[in-house]
């Protein structure tokens, strides 16, 4: 299971983790503790892919079957 998203989209693109955590501002080391990481805090999450133009949002689903959506990228300033 890829515990960060961007993981998928970063391979789609042909990013390395150099080139996603350049973009994120971040260090490539700091890029991977997030995608190996079993429990990632949202913020960290959010920041790697918005720098490589995709988003983060947040599923909760009932036990009933209906589904709540957040996202939680901010707008760009």
């Amino acid at each position: 299971m890829d515990t960060l998203a961007g993981s998928t989209h970063a391979k789609a693109m042909q990013a390395t983790q150099q080139d996603v955590a350049a973009m994120a501002g971040m260090t490539q080391n700091t890029f991977s503790k997030i995608e190996r990481a079993e429990d990632v805090l949202l913020s960290s999450a959010v920041r790697p892919m918005r720098s490589i133009g995709g988003g983060v949002e947040l599923v909760s689903k009932t036990t009933d079957g209906k589904e709540s959506r957040v996202d939680l990228t901010p707008e760009a300033n």
